[in-house]
Order: structure tokens, then C-alpha cells, then sequence
């Protein structure tokens, strides 16, 4: 891997982006993971899941379905033994909590 960054045509866009995205990669399906609330909505907005095709590369967005709420400075990475994202903790409305999520 080379240190050069290059723009990527990826056919679909996230409207006006994501605020404060966390990223996993499932790298049994290949694809990257985005959760995050929509840039350009208010505070209530519920948040989006995308994920990026790696072999296209092409983005999709993911039918909300149970999504937690916004959490700044919750984690997010995935497991590959039960082949899910996992996403702990986070700061929601200012207060420090413990839950944990998992995609289906």
C-alpha cells in the first residue's frame, strides 16, 4: 500500500454526508460499515447505516431497523467469529452509557 490518496466514483452518495460516522469493516462480506446521523438534519434525526461495496466500490444504504440512537464516542468494530458489527458505549445526551448493539 502506497501513501497516496485517490478519489473513488462510487455511483451512490450519502446525501450531505454523515456527522460524527463510526467505521467497522466486515471483512467476511466485504464491505465497509458507516453509522452515523445526516449531516444536515437537526438533533433528532435518526441515525443511517450505509455500507460501501468494496468490489463495486458502490454504496447502500442499509433500511433503518431498530438503530441506536446517536452516540458520540461509542466504538465500533466488528467480530468475526459471530460475523456481526458490534457498537459499545457512547456519551448520548451528554451521559456516559454501556449499551451495546450488534446488526442482525
Amino acid at each position: 500500500m502506497g501513501g497516496a490518496w485517490s478519489q473513488k466514483a462510487t455511483g451512490e452518495a450519502l446525501g450531505q454526508g454523515l456527522y460524527d460516522p463510526l467505521v467497522s469493516y466486515d471483512s467476511i462480506r466485504r464491505r465497509v460499515v458507516l453509522l452515523g446521523r445526516p449531516a444536515m438534519m437537526d438533533s433528532t434525526a435518526s441515525m443511517s447505516t450505509w455500507e460501501l461495496d468494496t468490489s463495486g466500490p458502490t454504496w447502500y444504504a442499509r433500511p433503518p431497523a431498530g438503530e441506536p440512537v446517536d452516540s458520540p464516542y461509542a466504538a465500533m468494530a466488528f467480530d468475526n467469529q459471530r460475523g456481526v458489527v458490534v457498537l459499545f458505549g457512547g456519551m448520548p445526551w451528554g451521559i456516559a452509557t454501556d449499551e451495546t448493539w450488534s446488526t442482525a
